[in-house]
């Protein structure tokens, strides 16, 4: 239910003496809109962000805030929206995450609007996984490949290797 009505009487009185009476003025209280939490959303580097704003009662309007950890974050920060908010390629600028805090307010049809920023969602931006350039290696025919070291800034990533379609198979089997 966005808003309820009810009908209300006026009665003036002056120093004990009764006034007139107005019966039946309407009143009208309209419900202010409380933007809904999503579930916490996880993106890779060049996903899109796609957002849809809800809030109960529906509202027609949304100003949110994005609070970003580090403060530095290239993204959107701040803006205004009837529903969703979309950010096409979330770029890549870090070895880290970046957590980012939604928070909205909303306004209602009848101009009633959120008296608080209120939390949405968490997004969390991970960054692409890199691997460091490292030398070639050489080997003749019939002996085995050394460990091969990949490195990278960003820890925890895992590796794997194939051969690309126009490469021969030269003996290492693709793994990772």
């Amino acid at each position: 239910e966005a808003s309820r009505t009810a009908q209300l009487q006026f009665t003036s009185t002056l120093d004990g003496c009764s006034g007139n009476t107005i019966s039946n003025y309407p009143i009208t209280l309209n419900r202010t809109p409380i933007p809904q939490t999503i579930d916490d959303i996880v993106l890779c580097h060049d996903d899109s962000l796609n957002i849809q704003l809800q809030a109960s009662p529906p509202a027609d309007n949304y100003s949110w805030v994005m609070n970003w950890t580090p403060s530095s974050a290239p993204y959107a920060t701040t803006g205004n929206t009837t529903s969703i908010i979309y950010v096409p390629n979330m770029p890549n600028f870090t070895t880290n995450n970046y957590v980012g805090i939604l928070s909205a307010k909303a306004t209602s049809s009848e101009g009633c609007i959120t008296n608080t920023y209120q939390q949405v969602t968490q997004v969390t931006v991970k960054p692409q996984p890199i691997i460091d350039p490292f030398l070639s290696i050489s080997v003749c025919n019939g002996n085995s490949v050394s460990n091969i070291s990949v490195q990278s800034e960003i820890e925890n990533q895992t590796y794997s290797w194939t051969y690309p379609s126009n490469e021969p198979n030269i003996g290492l089997e693709p793994g990772s």
